[in-house]
């Protein structure tokens, strides 16, 4: 039962999250909560009239509170896996090129999600190769002291995908674009390695919460 529902907690799911993936104290957790509520939003799986408004709720989280930000990277590879619809998987990663150009993975989680990207999107390569440009030159768009208004957020993402390629897809492609990810034993247990290591600001923990019993 355990391995079952650790697995379920990090799949899609349409309803919102309780509490936090990763473990988060109090106002974080809630700040957690409210940003996946923001996510659903944006791929479809919550009605919504603006979902360029909802995008900037869930990057404003992790640029307010920095503990948050390993948790919105989680909340999106849990919607892309055995995600249902082609739209919601096409929006979880237009959502992480949103969060790569704004900031990085914390420590630990980068190499999960450099995986990640290159098994699960036939461009896996842009994704990693925009972390680390942002790892090493900081936010991509204005500057490190704000945010990209939700009028920018489209020109961010065209400018991604419509940039020409400069070298062959990765040969840990295999699939063409946005593909249902499936997460198999052996990808859970890089995840929770992953996990384990990441390096969070003073006070927060970098370990996965504990499923129930």
């Amino acid at each position: 039962k355990v391995p079952e529902l650790a697995k379920t907690m990090l799949s899609h799911q349409r309803n919102p999250i309780k509490t936090s993936l990763t473990l988060l104290d109090g106002p974080v957790a809630k700040t957690a909560c409210a940003a996946f509520k923001a996510l659903l939003g944006y791929t479809g799986d919550r009605p919504n009239a603006n979902p360029n408004g909802v995008a900037l709720q869930f990057l404003t989280a992790g640029y307010d509170s920095p503990d948050v930000q390993a948790e919105l990277y989680m909340q999106i590879i849990k919607q892309l896996t055995d995600s249902p619809t082609e739209f919601c998987r096409t929006q979880c990663w237009n959502m992480l090129v949103l969060c790569l150009w704004n900031y990085a993975p914390p420590h630990g989680l980068d190499d999960f999600l450099t995986v990640f990207c290159l098994e699960q999107h036939a461009e896996g390569h842009r994704f990693v190769s925009l972390m680390h440009k942002t790892q090493n030159e900081g936010a991509l768009y204005g500057s490190a002291s704000r945010l990209p208004s939700y009028e920018q957020l489209p020109a961010i993402l065209n400018g991604f995908f419509s940039v020409e390629q400069t070298r062959s897809r990765s040969r840990w492609s295999i699939d063409e674009g946005a593909r249902p990810v499936s997460l198999d034993d052996g990808l859970m247990t890089r995840m929770r390695m992953s996990m384990s290591k990441i390096g969070y600001p003073e006070g927060a923990t970098g370990v996965l919460a504990p499923t129930p019993e």
